[in-house]
């Protein structure tokens, strides 16, 4: 995973979105690797498709504050504008 996500912000000149969406591709990318993955600044935030809060605590704690959370899941959507990172958008 982390270097699938590498490969492709080192690929562009935009800002890169992590998408985290297990229930659809039966792989999730673990709040480390996020975590990993937001040192770089082409990875602007995460998309996160899962019901697990313990992860998006984990998230918030090891990434940087500039780093955008975003719900990728409905159900989730308003714990996530609870968490108040679901919409700092720069």
């Amino acid at each position: 995973m982390y270097r699938h996500f590498s490969a492709a912000a080192d690929a562009s000149d935009t800002p890169v979105i992590l998408y985290n969406v297990p229930g659809r591709t039966a792989v999730d990318c673990w709040p480390g690797t996020v975590a990993r993955l937001a040192r770089n600044p082409a990875h602007c935030g995460l998309k996160e498709a899962t019901a697990a809060a313990s992860a998006r605590a984990e998230i918030l704690s090891q990434c940087p504050q500039e780093f955008i959370l975003l719900s990728g899941d409905d159900a989730t959507a308003m714990d996530f504008m609870r968490w108040g990172r679901a919409a700092s958008f720069r």
